[in-house]
Order: C-alpha cells, then sequence, then structure tokens
C-alpha cells in the first residue's frame, strides 16, 4: 500500500531506520530534510507499520489537458529488492498520473537486479536519455592496496610519483570551507553548477560527526590550496562528486588530480568502502577523452547505469506525451 505523508512524519519515523543509511546522499532523508522539497510529495511503502520504501515526487503539468507526470526526484529508495517492487507496483496503480518517471536513479541495490526488477514490472527504459551520462568507472576496493596500484596504468604510475616528489601535501576533512570556496570560483568561471549553502552546510556537519560518507581531501603546496576533490558515501560506494585543480600555468603542469584520486582511492578503502566510483564515463567519447582516458587510468571496469525509467498508468496518453518531448529533446 501506498501513503502519502508529510515530509516532517516521514524524517521522524525514518530516524530508527538503519538501512537508510545506504541511500545515495541527495536521496538520504538527512540530506533531503536539510536541503528542502519544494513541492514535492513524499510517498512511502509501509511493513508493519514501518517504512520501507520511500520516493520524493514531483509533477510536470501538461497542456491541451493531457494531465500530469509524476516525477521521482529522489528515490526510489529501498530497504531491499523486495520492497522495491512492492514500492514501485504500488506508484504503478496511480492511475491520475500520465506515466511516473524515474530520473535519474541512483541506487545502492544491485544495479542489474534492480533492472529485472522494473522490466519485470512494465517498467520501460527511455529510447533516448536525457542523464549525462550512463556509465562509470569503478575502482574495486577489495584486493590489497598494492595490488590495486599494481594495476593502475605505467603513466598514471608516474605521475602520482611526480607529483608526490613536489612537496604536494593532501589533507583530509581540515579545510571543506577553502575547498568548496575553491570549487564555487572554478564553477563560476565555467558556467556549472555551485556547491549549494545547503549542501555546503551538509558537507560541514558530516564532517564534524566524523560521518564516512563524506570526505574533503585537498592538496597544498608551499601552504597555496591547489587543488580537492569531495567524495560522498552510499552504502559501501563512496562517490567522486565534485573536484577542482588550480587553473593557473604554474600549477597545470602538476600531477594534482592524480595524487588526490590515488589518496582518495587508499583513504576509501582504510574506510571500509568496497568501491570507488569515478561519477561518470562517457561511452560514446571512449578514451579519446581525456577526462575518460584520465579515469581508466586507475581502472577498466565500467558500469552501466540505470539511467530513465518510466511506467505508462495511462497508455494513450502516456505515448503522446514521449512522442512530444522527444521531438523537443
Amino acid at each position: 500500500m501506498l501513503e502519502v505523508v508529510q515530509p516532517s512524519d516521514f524524517y521522524l519515523d525514518s530516524e530508527n531506520l538503519t538501512w537508510v543509511d545506504n541511500a545515495f546522499y541527495s536521496q538520504s532523508p538527512y540530506w533531503i530534510r536539510s536541503v528542502g522539497t519544494a513541492e514535492q510529495q513524499c510517498y512511502v511503502t509501509k511493513e508493519a507499520g514501518e517504512i520501507i520504501a520511500y520516493s520524493f515526487v514531483g509533477f510536470k503539468h501538461f497542456p491541451l489537458g493531457i494531465g500530469k507526470v509524476a516525477v521521482i526526484e529522489r528515490g526510489p529508495v529501498a530497504r531491499d529488492l523486495r520492497s522495491l517492487e512492492k514500492h514501485i507496483q504500488a506508484l504503478a496503480q496511480q492511475k491520475r498520473w500520465i506515466q511516473v518517471e524515474i530520473s535519474p536513479y541512483n541506487t545502492h541495490l544491485d544495479r542489474q537486479a534492480v533492472q529485472s526488477v522494473l522490466h519485470k514490472n512494465g517498467w520501460l527504459a527511455r529510447d533516448f536519455q536525457r542523464v549525462i551520462y550512463l556509465h562509470t568507472v569503478i575502482v574495486d576496493l577489495l584486493p590489497e592496496i598494492d595490488e590495486i596500484k599494481r594495476n593502475l596504468r605505467r603513466s598514471l604510475k608516474t605521475q602520482i610519483n611526480k607529483a608526490t616528489k613536489s612537496d604536494i601535501e593532501i589533507r583530509v576533512n581540515l579545510h571543506a570551507d577553502e575547498a568548496i570556496e575553491f570549487h564555487n570560483e572554478f564553477a563560476l568561471h565555467q558556467g556549472i553548477a555551485p556547491i549549494s549553502e545547503q549542501e555546503h552546510r551538509l558537507i560541514n556537519t558530516a564532517i564534524e560527526q566524523k560521518k564516512k560518507y563524506c570526505q574533503v581531501l585537498t592538496a597544498w603546496q608551499d601552504e597555496k590550496l591547489i587543488g580537492a576533490i569531495i567524495l560522498l558515501g552510499m552504502g559501501e560506494t563512496i562517490l567522486y562528486q565534485w573536484g577542482v585543480s588550480h587553473r593557473d600555468e604554474a600549477y597545470r603542469k602538476l600531477p594534482i588530480t592524480h595524487l588526490l584520486h590515488w589518496e582518495a582511492i587508499c583513504l576509501a578503502k582504510k574506510l571500509g568502502f568496497r568501491r570507488y566510483d569515478f561519477g561518470g564515463y562517457w561511452m560514446e567519447k571512449g578514451d579519446d577523452n581525456p577526462i575518460n582516458r584520465f579515469k581508466t587510468g586507475f581502472s577498466k571496469q565500467i558500469d552501466a547505469l540505470i539511467g530513465e525509467y518510466f511506467y505508462r498508468t495511462s497508455p494513450l496518453r502516456s505515448k503522446l506525451y514521449e512522442l512530444i518531448i522527444k521531438r523537443n529533446a
């Protein structure tokens, strides 16, 4: 059964749920409560009075009397695959909507198993994707660190050694404010989204509370900040979310990012994570793309992400809607 609950009630009910610690950071109750949900509604599925799955849903109102589309903007997050199946089955029964969309979908559950559950229950993969990327590079952290290092591309190991000899110092969770300010200056210059004030507060709070799912690594030379990366956890995976290095010519030739990621991989292994997610790989560009090639220097494991899915709650209107947005894509 699906229930619509007030966000305040959801936050209260979710406080004692240990499984929500595995949620992708932006879908966790802790994060959602802090950044706000705008006009999203909270839908939960319960079992024996306890939440086993939830989604925060926004709506797109379509003209010409077609109706509205429900977009799961945060979630669905579920305790396990069985709970996920119950939740998406309940969402699919909401006939007052044109369709239900999941976009994008990040989950701590096994991706192939999740896709099997979606397909089994009649959810469709969109034949054109609006997400930034559909693949990512994963570093397996289960082997010993020496073995992980042996498997790095030879040129990458050379760059890491070069950085080590360049008196670059890596500091962990000591300069989050400086790292975020540094990133946002870069974001302004590049025309990309900055780290918001709410996200800034959450990162600081996580560090103060020594939460392992948030790690900020900064690179320094002669007491000057020259690079930073911010990692956010999801279950047994830690994800590279934000990064920046100094744009001045004096520093651009230094392998700052190489060393930052290597130190981050070592840290993630020490913290007990099983996977290091590089946060995206553009399959159509391959290793001809310098960012792709940089990432595959650390690992050749390229995993497919889930992408966008939808369920036709009103088949005729849904087909019309999909036709219109495909033409406008």
